[in-house]
């Protein structure tokens, strides 16, 4: 047993106009903190209260990260699309606070919500794998992908060299 790398990612459209709707995610932190048990339960949180005003604390780290960066995160273009990541090697715990924020977020689509996260799955894996290829193929082993067709893009690659 080994530190895995572990990464938490937001991605969006390049286009310098798009902007998050994070109206959005806020109505959905409502909801989720006022109608589902299991998003109070799971961070046991004492109260309906405790739970939104943690998550309107996330995304308002989000919110900030997008426009401000942060020292946590890296912020990069990949074809059309930006991606605020985050992460790194762990023994069990969270490589880091902001990957520890968009964890929770993703795990109850806030940022989905938002509008984060709707590019086109296979497209998008295209263009990452791309960013990767640049690293240097010594990476691409590395790599600890669950994804399917991910893991076949890579094993073509290294067949190929």
């Amino acid at each position: 047993m080994g530190a895995d790398m572990i990464l938490y990612e937001a991605v969006y459209p390049a286009d310098p106009n798009w902007k998050p709707d994070w109206e959005a995610g806020k109505a959905l932190i409502k909801k989720l903190s006022e109608e589902d048990e299991g998003f109070i339960c799971e961070y046991n949180f004492d109260s309906p209260e405790e739970a939104y005003e943690s998550f309107i604390g996330k995304l308002e780290e989000v919110k900030s990260a997008f426009t401000n960066g942060r020292r946590d995160m890296e912020r990069l273009r990949v074809g059309p699309y930006r991606i605020m990541i985050s992460g790194g090697m762990s023994w069990g715990d969270t490589p880091t606070d902001f990957a520890d924020i968009l964890g929770d977020l993703e795990r109850f689509s806030i940022l989905d919500a938002c509008g984060f996260n709707q590019a086109d799955h296979r497209d998008f894996k295209k263009y990452f794998f791309l960013l990767l290829e640049r690293c240097g193929s010594e990476v691409l082993p590395l790599m600890l992908s669950h994804d399917p067709d991910l893991d076949e893009i890579i094993k073509e690659k290294l067949k190929g060299e």
